[in-house]
């Protein structure tokens, strides 16, 4: 039985593997009587739209063409909120910016002990938006249980 494994972080996106990770990070904090179990989503921001004409690529379009954030961090707190409801004891945290690296900046400030996390992105995704999984565990200031999906019917 692993020790020292007080704060448990486990990492959702509103994917069907959430439930899975939070099974897994659920069992591990009962398995090692964690004090903590976090869970942590990175808010996805809207990306500025871009435009053909020579304005918004400085002066006052630019501004103009950023999308207001407010639905997007309100529906990620939603989500947060849902998931914590499920999980007694649990605390939620919302996170913004590059995911792999809000999270494991986020880890090390609140002392995560290990991060729970699904490595289930295809390979387009993983090729265009690169892969969250690697990333964590390349760079993460503790341990990292990545957890698969679960296999195709």
């Amino acid at each position: 039985m692993p020790e020292g494994f007080d704060h448990i972080a486990v990492c959702v996106d509103g994917s069907e593997t959430d439930q899975r990770l939070l099974a897994r990070a659920v069992a591990l904090r009962d398995a090692v009587g964690a004090e903590t179990l976090s869970v942590v989503h990175v808010a996805p921001l809207p990306i500025p739209p871009v435009a053909s004409d020579s304005t918004m690529l400085g002066g006052p379009g630019l501004a103009a063409a950023y999308t207001d954030p407010t639905p997007f961090i309100e529906a990620s707190r939603e989500m947060v909120d849902r998931i914590i409801a499920d999980v007694p004891g649990a605390q939620g945290v919302l996170l913004d910016g590059h995911p792999a690296a809000a999270v494991c900046d986020w880890a090390e400030g609140a002392g995560v002990d290990v991060i729970v996390a699904g490595s289930h992105r295809g390979f387009w995704d993983r090729v265009t938006l690169g892969s969250f999984a690697s990333n964590l565990a390349h760079h993460a200031p503790c341990s990292v249980l990545l957890v698969r999906p679960a296999p195709a019917d």
